[in-house]
C-alpha cells in the first residue's frame, strides 16, 4: 500500500479499525472501513487523507501557496529559486529545500510535519518534489485543502509575500517582473 503515511499513523488507523490496541489482527472488512472513513484525495505518490494534514502542516502549506500566489512571478520561476541545494538548473527540490522554505513561513515547525509533507508530496522512488507536485500542493489552484486552518498573523511583522521575496533573493533571484506582473498592482 501506497498510503504515504507514517508507521505510527498506519498503527493509529489499525486501532481505530479495531476499537482498540489490545487486538494484534483485525479482519479486511474493519480495515477497509476505517480507510474508508477517511476521505481520500490523489497525492504525488497514490492516495493520501487529506485529515491526516495537521493544522500547522495545512497553515504552512497554505502560507506558501498564499505567497506564490500574490507574488507575481510564474510558478515555475518560483519553483527555480526554491530549488538551491541541487544547483542551478536544478529540476526538482529536495527535502532541505522543502525545509528551508517551509521553515521561511512557519520558522517554529516540527520536523516531522516536513517530513510528513515531503512523504505526500513526492512519489516513492522520485529524486525530490518535480515542478507539478509542487504546483499541485504549493501553489494556488492546486489540490484542496480541508480550510478548517485559518488565517493567521504575519511573523515578525513580515507579509507571506514579503518573506517569499526574502526566500528568492536569498536564493539570488532577482526581482524582475514580466511585462504582465511589471503592469499589475503588488498586493
Amino acid at each position: 500500500l501506497n498510503l504515504s503515511i507514517s508507521h505510527a499513523e498506519i498503527l493509529e488507523i489499525f486501532a481505530s479499525a479495531v476499537g482498540s490496541t489490545d487486538r494484534d489482527t483485525a479482519i479486511l472488512d474493519e480495515i477497509t472501513q476505517a480507510l474508508e472513513s477517511v476521505p481520500l484525495v490523489g497525492s504525488a505518490g497514490g492516495c493520501a487523507a487529506a485529515t491526516l494534514l495537521s493544522p500547522e502542516a495545512e497553515r504552512v502549506v497554505g502560507r506558501v501557496r498564499s505567497a506564490v500566489g500574490r507574488s507575481g512571478r510564474p510558478f515555475e520561476e518560483v519553483f527555480r529559486g526554491f530549488c538551491r541545494s541541487g544547483g542551478r538548473g536544478a529540476v526538482t527540490m529536495n527535502r532541505a529545500d522543502l525545509a528551508r522554505v517551509l521553515s521561511t513561513f512557519e520558522p517554529d515547525i516540527d520536523p516531522e510535519v516536513v517530513a510528513r509533507l515531503w512523504r505526500l508530496t513526492v512519489p516513492d522512488g522520485a529524486q525530490g518534489l518535480d515542478f507539478s507536485n509542487f504546483c499541485a500542493w504549493f501553489c494556488p489552484g492546486g489540490r484542496a485543502l480541508s480550510g478548517q486552518v485559518s488565517a493567521v498573523t504575519p511573523i515578525g511583522g513580515l507579509s507571506e509575500s514579503q518573506m517569499l521575496s526574502t526566500l528568492l533573493e536569498k536564493s539570488g533571484m532577482s526581482r524582475s517582473p514580466s511585462p504582465m506582473s511589471a503592469s499589475m498592482p503588488n498586493l
